[in-house]
């Protein structure tokens, strides 16, 4: 130390002043103490969604998929005052360091309605009245989507309420071995049943080789789901569905809860069945399949189908076709009922039975909308040459489990 050193610390001493150690130590870290607490709480004010499965109950929310953490960085820097603006690497690391937030994947599944509507509002200049009748054309589409889920969490007196899905299809075998990835494998299906709180799911499951995903297999399935079930003295049964026409809504499925109200001495005096539109299908079905993939995921090999059968038997009850239940001829049922006209169209479908002189009959009423009630009206689909007794003695057969697979899928 210098003699000028010196006497400055004589000086101070000698006024009483504290003297100050000014060499290393951080300099720094309480100049940027501000700027992260300030990129905390922009954070913080996030909105995103959480995940539409449910898996596990997970606290990380989800942006939506356009964004990055890059994008973030520009929009937090462009509107906040230069003193706190940050370098990407110091955003990115309170960013994944400090908080559960991730990405959407870009969706796959939308409604294609909404699709031409978005881009038709990027189309027109902002302000003109094109942009306008579209933006509230949207709003009335999206009103009407949600009048869906309306229903769903309407408490209908005196009703049980249950939603059915067919699941992604599972390879089979499951290796993570290239050469397998490249052959064509079979399918493994599982067409869930659940309560709307997604509890106490069933599960029917198949494989390719035994029959295909249709509408006999669907309704084969929702057949035994009816034979079976209790529902404790209940009079109305709501029945909730994606509106796949190849699998739930068809005369096939129709006929068959017909057949099975007239066979049946059952509680049930009526069955409302409810589709929503195309792209807006959240079901609590969908919830329990995100369960089934976490489980799926921790297992890369799967060589039967009887490792996939024991994974599901983790989350609830199982049906195994040929076992617990059979694949029946339902689309015979068609010399019995007339078709359900325009019932593409339909969004809700309700059955209601009558019984007069110990004889049961059941009538159809379809609507093409989820709360409006036009001129609709229950109508009779029997034959003219239906008889109650030709229908108990002529029941739907049993048709055999062998389903011929292409040369591809004959590799193993």
């Amino acid at each position: 130390m210098g003699r000028t050193g010196l006497q400055n610390i004589a000086k101070k001493q000698f006024q009483g002043e504290r003297i100050k150690e000014n060499r290393g130590g951080d300099r720094k870290s309480h100049l940027s103490q501000e700027k992260k607490d300030n990129v905390r709480k922009f954070i913080g004010k996030l909105r995103g969604s959480e995940s539409h499965y449910g898996r596990n109950k997970s606290k990380r929310i989800y942006l939506m998929a356009g964004l990055s953490i890059k994008k973030i960085h520009k929009i937090y820097n462009t509107n906040t005052t230069d003193e706190l603006k940050v370098k990407l690497s110091m955003f990115r690391r309170i960013f994944v360091s400090e908080f559960n937030i991730g990405f959407k994947s870009p969706a796959t599944d939308v409604c294609s309605y909404c699709t031409i509507l978005n881009h038709k509002i990027k189309t027109y200049p902002s302000g003109s009245k094109e942009r306008n009748d579209v933006i509230i054309e949207k709003r009335i589409h999206k009103k009407r989507a949600n009048a869906f889920y309306q229903l769903m969490r309407q408490d209908v007196e005196d009703s049980i309420s249950y939603c059915f899905d067919l699941q992604q299809i599972q390879p089979l075998p499951k290796a993570p071995v290239q050469e397998a990835y490249y052959l064509r494998q079979i399918g493994f299906y599982s067409f869930c049943i659940v309560d709307l709180k997604g509890l106490k799911p069933q599960f029917y499951c198949w494989s390719e080789e035994q029959a295909g995903k249709g509408s006999t297999e669907i309704s084969s399935a929702l057949l035994h789901f009816l034979l079976n079930t209790d529902f404790q003295s209940h009079t109305i049964l709501r029945l909730f569905s994606d509106g796949c026409i190849s699998q739930n809504k068809n005369n096939i499925v129709i006929r068959t809860i017909m057949y099975y109200l007239q066979t049946t001495r059952t509680s049930l005096k009526e069955i409302h069945m409810h589709f929503p539109n195309r792209g807006h299908s959240f079901l609590p079905a969908d919830r329990v399949f995100g369960r089934a993939e976490k489980l799926l995921r921790n297992k890369p090999t799967i060589i039967a189908k009887e490792e996939y059968i024991e994974i599901f038997k983790e989350l609830g009850q199982l049906y195994s076709l040929g076992q617990d239940w059979e694949l029946k001829d339902t689309k015979d049922l068609k010399k019995f009922y007339k078709d359900l006209k325009n019932i593409s169209n339909m969004k809700r479908i309700f059955f209601k039975v009558s019984e007069v002189n110990g004889k049961r009959s059941v009538r159809v009423r379809a609507m093409e909308n989820f709360i409006y009630e036009g001129n609709e009206t229950y109508e009779n689909l029997n034959k003219k040459s239906f008889t109650i007794n030709m229908l108990n003695r002529m029941q739907p057969k049993t048709l055999p489990l062998s389903r011929s697979l292409s040369n591809e899928k004959r590799w193993m």
